[in-house]
């Protein structure tokens, strides 16, 4: 697992064949930028990779593994990347187990676009982070957007859920992203958090 702490941080491919992969039976995260609350991470962001959870050879059950995963960050930006394998065999998930393509989680300001996802468990985050038992402030998750990705949830054996869950709130923008392949889960969840003063998200 790399864990990013510090701003202004690009990681940066020369295209597809820049591979990041996960070893076999690790069973970790693959890529993190950490923030703190009322300290957040400022511009970073990740471009022109190929991020690989190796889903094939990671057994561990339950284990809810992100391939990019940030959390209290202001300015993320992902693009031109593809993004696939991420969860684990696990019984209790009939084969499916917890795995994400990008996890958002209290951010605002954020790009993730022009990325191919594929055969992830759920492929896009965005979520507040009560539910994680975490602090969030009362700016975080406004200025999203998720546009023009292609997600498939289905490679070979494997299946995929969710494939976009946002919790949001002002200035949103979710557009021309092309979704195939939902079996265990829907296209597109967006819950809206109330926020003052309110203005609605647009989604097309």
């Amino acid at each position: 697992e790399l864990t990013v702490s510090v701003s202004n941080y690009t990681l940066r491919g020369s295209g597809v064949n820049s591979v990041i992969k996960c070893k076999s039976a690790t069973d970790t995260h693959l890529i993190k930028f950490l923030g703190l609350i009322g300290t957040y991470l400022d511009n970073v962001s990740v471009t022109n990779l190929t991020i690989d959870g190796n889903r094939s050879n990671q057994s561990t059950v339950g284990n809810n593994r992100k391939g990019l995963s940030f959390k209290y960050c202001n300015g993320v930006n992902v693009s031109g990347n593809i993004i696939r394998n991420m969860g684990s065999v696990d019984a209790a998930w009939a084969g499916q187990a917890i795995g994400k393509g990008v996890h958002v989680n209290n951010c605002t300001n954020v790009r993730i676009n022009n990325n191919y996802l594929l055969a992830n468990v759920m492929s896009i985050s965005v979520a507040e982070g009560s539910n994680e038992g975490l602090t969030f402030p009362a700016d975080s998750m406004e200025d999203i957007q998720v546009c023009n990705n292609y997600i498939d949830q289905v490679s070979g054996t494997y299946k995929g859920g969710d494939a976009i869950s946002l919790q949001v709130k002002r200035g949103t923008l979710v557009s021309g992203n092309i979704i195939k392949n939902i079996i265990l889960g829907v296209g597109l969840i967006i819950i809206f958090i109330l926020s003052s003063p309110w203005l609605p998200p647009k989604v097309f």
